[in-house]
Formats: C-alpha cells, structure tokens, sequence
C-alpha cells in the first residue's frame, strides 16, 4: 500500500502535461477555438473527478484497494483543469496573468483550509461509511459547482479580463503613474 502513496500525484503529472500537449494540438489544428478547449477540459476535470469520488463513497471497507484506486484516478484525472482555468489567466489578461493567478490561488486555498475542519465535524463523532459519503458528496457538489459556474462565465477573450485588471490597476496606483499601463 505504501507504493501507492505517489500515484495520485504521479498521474497529475502525467495528465496534466498530456492535456496541455492535447489541447495545444486542438488549437494549432483549428480542431477547437481556446474557448472550447478550455471548456473540453474543464468539463473533463471537473465532471469525472465528481463522477469518481461519488462511487468511490459507495465502495465498502472490504474493498479497499477499489476505494484507493478510484480516488486515485479522481485526484489524477483533476489534473485535466491544466488546460482549462490553470492556463486561462494567461488567455484573459496576459499582462496580469501572475496577479490573477495570485487571487485565484488565494482563494482556491479556502477549500483546502475549510475542508478538513468540516471532514472533522461530520465524521469524528459518527466514522460511518454513511458520513464519509457526506464527504465525498460534498466534494463532488464542489466539482460540480465549479464546472457549471466556469460554463457559464468562463472565457478566453483577452479584452475582459484585461479591462477588468486595468481597472484595478488603476486603482492602485498613484495617479501619476498611470500613463505607463
């Protein structure tokens, strides 16, 4: 079992490179506009991942190396968001593609620092395989939700994103230092 500790990271790796080699091709091909790669991507990192971690709540105690792989491939297979929202700061607004990595990481960071502190308040009164499901509900509800909100408002037009950040920008600056944006 200890061998499969660096799986899942392991196939992060190898699915993350292997969707941006795929969705680089898609674009050069005129298969997909950005847009729709970003969208193919996205639908695939978020939905199967979702898909995976529900049945793995399904999976008995007797089963375990079934429950190890199916959240191995759901963790892994994240991974496909590379070429989705990972990238995307540079499609929208590449002249501040670092600060919007910045503040989406940051608040990215929320999930990880709430999740555990919730994982602690459904199980550690009731361990049961009923509660862990909660768990992986809930997980899955986040993939979800983060699918149909990046649908719905995801794009890979420069325009927008880089109006918005030279709003911001502006706002932040001192007024005689705005003529170099």
């Amino acid at each position: 079992m200890v061998l499969c500790l660096p799986a899942p990271f392991v196939l992060s790796y190898i699915v993350g490179v292997s969707s941006g080699q795929v969705a680089d091709w898609l674009r050069y091909k005129n298969i997909l506009t950005t847009g729709e790669v970003r969208k193919v991507f996205g639908t695939v990192g978020f939905l199967i991942p979702a898909c995976l971690l529900v049945s793995t709540s399904y999976v008995g105690c007797d089963y375990t190396s079934l429950a190890v792989v199916l959240f191995t491939l759901a963790l892994g297979i994240e991974s496909a968001n590379a070429a989705c929202y990972t990238v995307n700061h540079l499609d929208i607004a590449p002249r501040f593609a670092g600060i919007l990595m910045g503040i989406t990481n940051t608040v990215g960071t929320i999930p990880g620092i709430v999740g555990p502190y919730i994982v602690g308040l459904l199980t550690n009164d009731q361990p049961t395989r009923a509660q862990w499901q909660k768990v992986f509900y809930i997980s899955a509800g986040v993939f979800v939700v983060g699918w149909i909100v990046y649908l719905l408002i995801g794009t890979a037009e420069n325009n927008l994103g880089t109006h918005l950040m030279r709003t911001f920008w502006c706002l932040l600056t001192l007024p005689g230092n705005q003529e170099s944006l």
